[in-house]
């Protein structure tokens, strides 16, 4: 494992795919990584792949659409990590390839847009 930088990272949509390797890239140079995903379970998952790895992670929960897990984890990581050095917020929901925009119900539209452009 290298020598840890002291830095401190969050990358939402951790649990697989390009959040996965965001996290594992920057867990093996050193830094502190916090996978945060809504599925609580595939995050520590995720979390438990990388600490085999010899990584130092912690896992987070939490759905970037939903404001009150959004203050749940900004205290988390007051509390036990004093700052974040690094923000990678690369979580995000596909739509159906299969399904037109048109098509998609009123919920569904929102929720998509709430998570992939931060939209209120």
């Amino acid at each position: 494992m290298p020598k840890t930088t002291g830095k401190i990272a969050l990358v939402t949509g951790a649990n697989r795919g390009i959040g996965f390797e965001i996290a594992r890239q920057l867990a093996a140079g050193g830094i502190t990584v916090l996978t945060g995903t809504r599925n609580e379970e595939r995050g520590i998952a995720a979390r438990n792949r990388l600490s085999a790895l010899g990584h130092d992670v912690y896992h987070i929960l939490l759905d970037v659409a939903d404001p009150l897990q959004i203050q749940a984890a900004v205290g988390r990581i007051k509390d036990d990590f004093k700052r974040l050095d690094i923000l990678v917020n690369n979580a995000g929901i596909m739509i159906d390839s299969r399904t037109s925009i048109l098509e998609l119900n009123l919920t569904m539209l929102q929720n998509t847009l709430k998570v992939n452009a931060l939209y209120e």
